[in-house]
């Protein structure tokens, strides 16, 4: 045999040898995830989902709210001018809010702490104009759930 076809060979060998410890340690790592997978509680996971849920809502709400206070501006009205402050505010903490809640971080009840202030603090402007602007009314009722549900996750 000569010097050329006994290196490939060896290659081949040492390729095959590869690929079987490759497909054992495979078969090992999917045994091992679908065991883990049968014990993992998905049930323990929608713990804050509530809150995801009204952070979301705050947030489509919140940015309806701010296209109307745009448009309001656009046109020389800035009777809710007063509002652009809170609404940004809001819609600055519900995605970390969304984050944290989704990944039921440890830190969650610190960020639901402050957001929930948040929410309260747009809630009472927007209850100012809620009697003239279905937005500000809607946005009301968002921020309010928010507050409940960061309230909860807080304590």
């Amino acid at each position: 045999m000569s010097t050329h076809t006994s290196q490939t060979h060896e290659e081949s060998t040492v390729s095959r040898r590869t690929l079987l410890q490759g497909a054992a340690l495979l078969a090992t790592g999917l045994a091992a995830s679908r065991s883990m997978a049968a014990e993992h509680n998905h049930a323990a996971m929608t713990g804050h989902m509530a809150l995801v849920e009204a952070a979301l809502h705050c947030k489509r709400d919140g940015l309806a709210c701010m296209q109307h206070l745009q448009a309001q501006l656009v046109t020389g009205d800035t009777s809710l001018a007063n509002c652009l402050s809170g609404v940004n505010d809001m819609l600055a903490i519900c995605e970390p809010l969304i984050t944290l809640a989704s990944n039921h971080s440890a830190n969650l009840p610190a960020l639901a702490a402050v957001a929930g202030k948040i929410s309260e603090e747009c809630e009472a402007v927007c209850r100012t104009h809620a009697a003239q602007h279905a937005q500000c009314a809607t946005l009301a009722d968002s921020c309010a759930a928010c507050a409940r549900e960061c309230a909860a996750v807080a304590a």
